[in-house]
């Protein structure tokens, strides 16, 4: 008998929807809520872009040049460059997220030349409020249920040119 099987019935499991953090899926569903896209054609765009793995947790984005001849699309997914940067850093915003409703919420700083390591600089800790608007708490509430996500944290990017988030990843074991 599985661990599951043993759960009586009726009782609610977190994340137990079979997640698929696929950073493809999270990008379909990513669009799916907010109405844009990370994703680049790197055949057809022009310009900085990251090539990285499909799966979570590689870190192993690289910034390119597109356009592109060919690249493994089995592998690897092609977003645009998201502008991050505050004068020395690149900055990320973590929100861990329960049924929901956010925890609060990480502002990481990386040094530039280290944009996709998992090593910060520095991080903060502040309330969600201080680095999301209404309109983007609400974005990511509804990115959760639809990616099915009871229990996680969100990494997102906000481009400082644009001002829109994206998001990136989801980490569904923090």
């Amino acid at each position: 008998q599985t661990d599951r099987e043993r759960i009586p019935a009726g009782v609610r499991v977190l994340n137990d929807t079979h997640l698929n953090t696929d950073k493809a899926n999270v990008e379909e569903k990513f669009s799916a809520v907010a109405g844009y896209s990370s994703f680049v054609d790197p055949r057809a765009d022009v310009g900085l872009a990251v090539l990285t793995s499909r799966a979570n947790a590689r870190h192993d984005g690289r910034v390119i040049q597109l356009p592109l001849d060919a690249y493994d699309t089995d592998d690897l997914i092609c977003q645009r460059l998201v502008n991050n940067a505050l004068n020395d850093y690149v900055v990320d915003i973590r929100v861990p997220f329960v049924c929901a409703n956010p925890l609060s919420a990480y502002v990481k700083f990386r040094d530039r030349g280290r944009r996709f390591d998992n090593s910060n600089a520095h991080v903060r800790l502040v309330a969600p409020s201080e680095v999301l608007t209404n309109e983007e708490m609400a974005l990511c509430q509804r990115f959760c249920n639809v990616m099915g996500l009871d229990y996680g944290e969100l990494d997102i990017l906000r481009d400082r040119k644009e001002g829109r988030i994206y998001i990136v990843d989801v980490n569904d074991t923090p």
